[in-house]
């Protein structure tokens, strides 16, 4: 194994453009899409912990430090495995 490879991050691809959430979503807006991510991570926190060793994503405090996000270097946010969530989602992009 070359150095090369060693040092490779992997990328995560997201499977929604950002714009999609710019355009529509206000980080922390009860009952917003991007709020019950955010609240979906809070249930997945030992998870989101382990991706952050493995995976290019880093904790942002919210709320005055009262909450903990995970997004991508990019800013956007990174979705917990959570079926509900996913479902949710396409529904909620897909009637727009």
């Amino acid at each position: 194994m070359g150095q090369e490879e060693e040092t490779r991050e992997p990328k995560l691809t997201p499977l929604i453009l950002s714009d999609a959430f710019l355009n529509i979503f206000e980080a922390g807006d009860p009952g917003m899409l991007e709020d019950e991510v955010m609240q979906t991570q809070q249930r997945h926190q030992k998870m989101m912990n382990e991706w952050e060793k493995m995976l290019p994503i880093v904790q942002h405090d919210e709320q005055g430090g009262r909450t903990t996000i995970w997004m991508d270097k990019e800013g956007q946010l990174v979705i917990p495995p959570d079926d509900e969530l996913k479902r949710r989602m396409m529904r909620e992009l897909h009637d727009h």
